[in-house]
């Protein structure tokens, strides 16, 4: 399987067409952006809010290597972290780390196809930037493709979470370090009643079932078990993940409006115990924009509601900034933005939310956080 997706990869390149039309080959172009956040928590789970000064640094190369071929290569503040590029302003003014955050290439094969590989921006329909299941920053390590025809649009993914399968590892289970994820999404563009409408279906499959959880906190949010032959904890099921989704947009008084829905559900969640012998497996997430904070003078609001049980998605891939990050929390977000200039905006952002602490069978535990950002673009 691993070699047929590597040489389906270079076979992509080799076969690319040589010529599309107004596109200059050696070309590059440089862009970037800087954040500079102020952040407050107030987690009823410790004592006392925490205010922190973040920044984000992000500069992109592309480079337009043929006529069908970009090559990108990205670097940006932060961590390992998968779900974030913020770093925290703290050690007397230290260097702050440098990442690679892209390395991809993506073969536009005509008009309608595009396929990527490497490590790339996320290729798939998030309706309304939700972020319910794949936090904006991620970035998959894989392949990915694309079509649109107007009407009809298809999208897949295929990532490895975890790469490096070590056939030396002395356990029965050879493959217990192989953990990759697979999506696939198809829908319809069309207009209703003069509303530009984006509907569709996607499905998630991912073998996380028995393999060690993959994040600095274990498993996260999602329900894990103890394993003794692994000595660590391990997932406690696959995530088969099956979405729903949908977006309206129309114009109001010169203004445009959206609006969207998603739904998911893991249908490989096992009960949980704590919960009452319930399936934690199920979210959700509904919500409004008003205007768009893109020209100098513009501005913009935005508002949603979501619930997201324990196991409905990856905890490691969710959202990073609802309720501390992560599944098993539900709540409201409202936010607003001005552009000072084309490339330059303020931005407020408030998440009224909450821990629901079903897996572990605690109390739910507010989680509030306000966020105030500079955010320039060059």
């Amino acid at each position: 399987m691993k070699a047929l997706v590597a040489a389906t990869g270079l076979a992509v390149i080799m076969a690319a067409p040589t010529a599309i039309a107004g596109v200059e080959v050696g070309s590059v172009n440089i862009s970037g952006d800087l954040r500079m956040r102020h952040q407050n928590d107030d987690d009823a789970s410790r004592d006392g809010d925490r205010d922190r000064k973040r920044i984000r640094a992000r500069v992109l190369a592309e480079a337009q290597a043929t006529e069908t071929i970009e090559i990108g290569i990205g670097l940006a503040s932060g961590s390992s972290d998968p779900v974030s590029t913020n770093q925290t302003i703290q050690g007397f003014g230290e260097s702050k780390g440098i990442n690679l955050d892209l390395a991809y290439f993506k073969w536009q094969a005509d008009e309608r196809t595009s396929v990527s590989g490497g490590k790339f921006k996320n290729n798939l329909i998030t309706v309304g930037k939700s972020q319910l299941q794949w936090d904006s920053d991620w970035r998959p390590e894989g392949f990915g493709a694309n079509y649109e025809n107007g009407i009809f649009f298809a999208n897949a993914l295929y990532t490895w979470l975890n790469g490096d399968d070590d056939q030396r590892d002395p356990l029965p289970e050879d493959n217990v370090d192989d953990v990759q994820m697979g999506v696939i999404q198809a829908g319809v563009n069309t207009e209703i009643a003069g509303a530009k409408v984006k509907a569709g279906l996607g499905y998630t499959a991912a073998n996380t079932d028995g393999k060690p959880c993959m994040l600095s906190d274990g498993c996260g949010s999602n329900s894990s078990a103890a394993s003794a032959l692994l000595m660590t904890d391990v997932y406690a099921n696959d995530f088969n993940v099956l979405e729903l989704f949908a977006e309206a947009a129309v114009e109001v008084a010169d203004l445009p409006l959206k609006f969207w829905g998603q739904y998911i559900t893991n249908t490989d969640a096992d009960p949980v115990a704590a919960a009452g012998n319930k399936k934690l497996d199920s979210g959700f997430q509904v919500g409004a924009q008003i205007g768009s904070a893109k020209k100098k003078g513009t501005w913009q609001g935005k508002i949603y509601y979501q619930e997201l049980d324990a196991d409905a998605t990856l905890a490691a891939l969710s959202n990073s900034d609802f309720a501390g990050g992560g599944t098993d929390n539900k709540g409201i977000y409202v936010g607003a933005a001005y552009a000072l200039s084309d490339k330059t905006s303020v931005n407020l952002s408030y998440f009224a939310a909450e821990d629901k602490n079903e897996r572990s069978g605690m109390a739910a535990e507010d989680y509030d956080t306000l966020q105030l950002d500079l955010q320039l673009k060059f």
